[in-house]
């Protein structure tokens, strides 16, 4: 008989049968496979030469505000701004990271614009001073 219980926080899904596993389980239940650790990450955008790359910090319950109603807002920004905007996936309900890159011009524009958003949102965001 099968069993349905509800997901929780960390629990993760066999990469070989799809069965959800519990947290603590570091292999699946039912066929033994191990669990992944983290997907491999797509290659990040890596801009053109003379582009700069500046990272925000954006708490995790402000994200969907940034990235808005099936990405609106985000795609927006992009189109305003002509920079390439990125939100990183969320982790445990950690900050997400903001990476914006794009010619200066663009990029100091679009970072305006996100803290400008998050800023209303009760959260000024935080450029690293645009280092890696």
């Amino acid at each position: 008989r099968a069993c349905m219980r509800e997901e929780k926080p960390g629990d993760w899904y066999c990469p070989k049968c799809n069965d959800l596993q519990f947290a603590r389980n570091t292999t699946c239940r039912l066929c033994g496979a191990s669990k992944m650790e983290d997907p491999p990450e797509k290659p990040k955008y890596q801009g053109k030469p003379g582009d700069i790359v500046e990272t925000i910090s954006c708490p995790n319950l402000h994200a969907g505000a940034l990235i808005g109603k099936q990405g609106a807002t985000i795609s927006q920004l992009r189109k305003d701004t002509g920079a390439h905007i990125e939100i990183e996936p969320s982790h445990n309900n950690q900050p997400r990271k903001v990476t914006i890159t794009g010619p200066p011009h663009m990029v100091q524009h679009a970072v305006q614009r996100i803290n400008s958003l998050l800023a209303d949102r009760g959260h000024g965001g935080g450029g690293d001073g645009g280092s890696d």
